[in-house]
């Protein structure tokens, strides 16, 4: 039997999107901006239980990707953008500086 080894993947965390943001408008910025439209990307948004004004996003990427798609400058100012780690874990969140809005 040969072994295959599957291509690693990265996990990032993006919030302070407007509320009606979908899954479909992350993914469809991701391979916009990349420029890479067969790229295998996975979103998941997150459900509160209490109506929030934002949408936080989990997102599944190519480990090739991850530096360019976990960099503040690649999302509109004010997003809120780091590695995903679960809350589970024992792994501390290495949260990025934010980049000042253009009104600062």
């Amino acid at each position: 039997m040969n072994l295959r080894v599957v291509n690693p993947r990265n996990q990032i965390f993006i919030s302070r999107f407007a509320e009606e943001t979908t899954e479909n408008d992350i993914i469809s910025y991701i391979k916009e901006n990349v420029g890479r439209p067969e790229m295998a990307v996975t979103v998941y948004k997150f459900k509160f239980a209490d109506k929030r004004s934002i949408s936080s996003f989990k997102i599944t990427v190519p480990h090739e990707l991850f530096d360019t798609l976990v960099n503040n400058d690649f999302w509109p100012v004010n997003a809120v953008v780091h590695e995903y780690v679960h809350r589970g874990s024992s792994s501390a969140i290495r949260p990025l500086p934010q980049r000042a809005s253009k009104n600062d």
